[in-house]
């Protein structure tokens, strides 16, 4: 018989001995965080063979119960009952019964209060078993096309806005993707705040994971946030977004990149955004600097050609240059050869970014001067002068 102090491969509790064996297991089950069909057959068998299953929402389980019919009981355990119901939990499984810890969505223990159960029975000797199955973080990751050999899971960031902005630039030097869960009501004011402090950074917003109106939105904040509309704010959204790698690629672009950059933008069949983002994955290096090196080159070319049209503009809508409109000018940048630039006081910004718009911070009554440089720039001109006199269709 080996003696206490025996090291194995058994990962014990430092504070105690192994699990009692006279104890009941709590059963940590992943369940479908939306099509219910995505349940697993071990899943199913503990629901059925357990003495009762805590859930988070009773209701929630109570469908997926009658789907499979299950008739196992089921207790409510949340935030706001696990003062209460965490010793009856605790007790039940001391007496040797089995219990199924469910959440609302996906696997407990993540980003919920399943947490405090499994730490009590961690530390009463509990057994503790998983039961893997589907995971909002893992599926978002799987299909966002950014690098997953490390990635950060911070959950829901705090809802008030000065705290939440504290928190992003904490992260804003974060190498690693992170992922983030976000509700219908705080979505825009995250994306806006994303975009502040993280710049053109790439991201997927995906919404209503494995639902029938399942959907996945790529690009930069700006872009984003740009394509929302009222009737897709709704149920919740985890955000996937790129890390910084400037420290770790601070290589300049090479001569041979550079020629590509100025043959592509002579081409005008893609635009800076897409060029940027091409070059940034070919070459390795981070999507910001290779879109400043984009701008450049495409200023120098701009002014071997001229000026183009310029034209002074005014921002006659009563809530001023905000996303819907941004998307709007760029909507309709789409639909030429030429290239606008928009430029307030001293600060000139690519006028084919949501984002970069964005960040001349035009209320109403703001002039401003917009420049167009191409063939069919006379016509560009006149139409974008248009949006600005129809104050972008607001309605009164």
């Amino acid at each position: 018989m080996k003696s206490p102090n025996t090291t194995d491969n058994v990962i014990r509790n430092p504070q105690s001995a192994i699990p009692n064996e006279k104890y009941g297991t709590l059963y940590v089950v992943s369940t479908p965080i939306g099509n219910l069909e995505d349940i697993t057959l071990r899943a199913l068998k503990v629901l059925k063979s357990v003495y009762k299953i805590a859930a988070e929402n009773v209701k929630h389980t109570k469908r997926l119960c009658e789907r499979y019919d299950i008739k196992t009981k089921i207790t409510d355990y949340h935030q706001h009952s696990q003062n209460t119901k965490t010793e009856q939990l605790i007790n039940g499984l001391k007496s040797g019964s089995d219990l199924a810890l469910v959440t609302d969505a996906g696997t407990p223990g993540i980003s919920d209060p399943g947490v405090y159960l499994i730490n009590r029975a961690v530390k009463e000797d509990i057994k503790v078993r998983p039961i893997p199955g589907p995971s909002a973080v893992v599926a978002a990751l799987s299909v966002s096309g950014l690098p997953t050999a490390r990635f950060v899971f911070l959950g829901f960031l705090s809802n008030k806005t000065g705290k939440r902005k504290r928190q992003l630039e904490k992260l804003a030097t974060e190498p690693r993707t992170m992922v983030f869960f976000e509700a219908p009501h705080r979505i825009e004011a995250m994306l806006k705040d994303l975009g502040e402090i993280f710049g053109e950074r790439e991201m997927v917003m995906l919404r209503e994971m494995t639902k029938v109106f399942e959907e996945a939105h790529r690009g930069t904040p700006g872009d984003i946030l740009g394509s929302l509309t009222s009737d897709k704010i709704r149920g919740e959204f985890t955000l996937v977004v790129a890390g910084n790698e400037s420290k770790e690629k601070s290589k300049g672009l090479s001569q041979g990149a550079l020629n590509r950059i100025e043959q592509l933008i002579k081409e005008k069949t893609m635009s800076i955004k897409d060029i940027a983002g091409r070059i940034s994955r070919d070459e390795d290096m981070t999507y910001r600097q290779v879109y400043k090196e984009c701008l450049e080159i495409k200023s120098e070319l701009e002014s071997a050609r001229g000026a183009g049209s310029i034209r002074k503009l005014t921002v006659k809508n009563s809530l001023g240059l905000h996303a819907r409109s941004a998307a709007k000018i760029v909507e309709l940048g789409n639909q030429y050869k030429s290239q606008l630039f928009l430029k307030k006081d001293s600060e000139e910004v690519d006028g084919s970014s949501i984002l970069s718009v964005l960040t001349l911070a035009c209320p109403k009554g703001t002039e401003m001067e917009a420049r167009i440089v191409g063939e069919d720039s006379e016509d560009f001109m006149k139409r974008l002068s248009e949006l600005f006199e129809r104050k972008f269709g607001e309605r009164l």
